[in-house]
């Protein structure tokens, strides 16, 4: 568990409804030379205004409370830090995260597949010509799926199955799996 003032990077990834903490120390920017952090979390889903850093030592501590992350929607989000001192203002950080559904707040039944999986699906359905509705008008590079010719469909289905075989490698290599993508051979 995490306590206010230990180290620990910017989140890469965090669930809604979840309190995020993080500590930034850079040695250029500190406290106690006059410096204040600041960090804004902004994307399609929601965002959180310009979170105010607690100077502790050489760094500032952050936290986003349970509160503030409730009301994120599932997606890719900007987390963006900016330090300043009177009239100077310098980004320091600037990086991508997702943040995941909170399926503690789902009141309906909710689709917890990667948006590849679901894509890969829609694919199948419209080339086994089993579609719905939905999945005809799925839209791809600004095309819908019943637009595309077949041999395209294929393509993008092999495409899109190699996609998500890498996110899956990625998450099970986060969980302490063996990398899928190694290729071993034994000379004699």
């Amino acid at each position: 568990m995490h306590k206010i003032g230990d180290a620990m990077p910017e989140p890469t990834k965090f669930t809604a409804g979840d309190t995020v903490t993080f500590n930034r120390v850079h040695s250029d920017y500190c406290p106690a030379d006059g410096w204040a952090l600041a960090y804004t979390l902004a994307g399609q889903g929601g965002i959180i205004k310009q979170r105010q850093g607690v100077p502790v030592d050489d760094g500032f501590d952050f936290e986003f409370t349970a509160d503030d992350t409730a009301g994120l929607a599932r997606g890719s989000y900007r987390l963006v830090g900016r330090v300043t001192r009177g009239t100077q203002a310098h980004t320091i950080y600037n990086g991508e995260l997702e943040v995941l559904q909170n399926i503690f707040a789902a009141e309906t039944a909710v689709d917890t597949r990667h948006r590849l999986e679901k894509r890969l699906e829609a694919i199948n359905a419209v080339i086994d010509g089993r579609a719905s509705t939905d999945q005809q008008y799925l839209a791809i590079g600004g095309r819908t799926l019943q637009r595309m010719p077949y041999a395209e469909l294929k393509e993008l289905r092999n495409d899109t199955r190699l996609e998500l075989k890498a996110v899956r490698n990625r998450e099970g290599m986060a969980r302490g799996l063996p990398n899928q993508n190694l290729i071993k051979a034994r000379f004699i």
